[in-house]
């Protein structure tokens, strides 16, 4: 298990993958068929093996790779996002802002 802390780099390098047309946006899973959830690309660019139906853990007492700094309510707010169709970039724009809720 990897424990690693969502830092204001790996926040830069979340943000560029999103903007950067590589990841094919998909809904309703982290990764499936090659489209990915904005949860999903951070797994990816983190190297984490992707588990397409769960969220990231975000503590110390679980077997699976956790994210410090992004909590289980915000990972649940950007799967929201993501899954009603907020493009990429305006998550990318969502996650810059300091997670503030931003006007569509």
């Amino acid at each position: 298990m990897k424990t690693i802390k969502l830092t204001e780099g790996i926040t830069k390098e979340w943000t560029r993958a999103l903007r950067s047309r590589k990841f094919e946006q998909g809904t309703g899973w982290l990764e499936k068929e090659s489209k990915y959830c904005c949860l999903g690309v951070l797994e990816t660019i983190l190297d984490l093996e992707i588990d397409s139906t769960y969220l990231l853990c975000n503590n110390d007492h679980s077997n699976r790779s956790c994210i410090k700094g992004l909590s289980m309510k915000m990972q649940g707010t950007l799967a929201e996002y993501n899954d009603a169709g907020k493009s990429f970039t305006w998550i990318a724009d969502f996650i810059e802002n300091g997670f503030k809720k931003l006007e569509s």
